[in-house]
């Protein structure tokens, strides 16, 4: 499945809407985008099908610098919490198994 970013301006905001699969290859030109959109930024997540490993990292690292995760399928939402949950170890410095 195809990944496609789709950007909305909503004046004091801007929204990003992310479909299909998010795939590692894709990560940067994500980052890319976000980092070339003045803040705030609030990722659509409701048509994300999958993301990868490196997909996930991207989300919660954009999100740990201020971009808002928002409308995310359950499983996505799962996924999510974990990427989370490596990202805050690995920013105190703690090993990954």
């Amino acid at each position: 499945m195809q990944f496609k970013a789709e950007v909305d301006d909503h004046g004091d905001y801007r929204v990003i809407r992310l479909s299909g699969a998010l795939k590692g290859e894709m990560s940067s030109e994500l980052t890319s985008l976000v980092d070339e959109s003045q803040p705030p930024v609030r990722l659509d997540l409701a048509d994300l099908v999958s993301a990868d490993g490196a997909g996930l990292r991207t989300l919660a690292s954009l999100e740990a610098r201020g971009a808002e995760l928002v409308g995310a399928p359950p499983y996505v939402s799962l996924q999510l919490q974990r990427a989370r949950a490596q990202e805050a170890r690995k920013s105190r410095g703690v090993a990954i198994a």
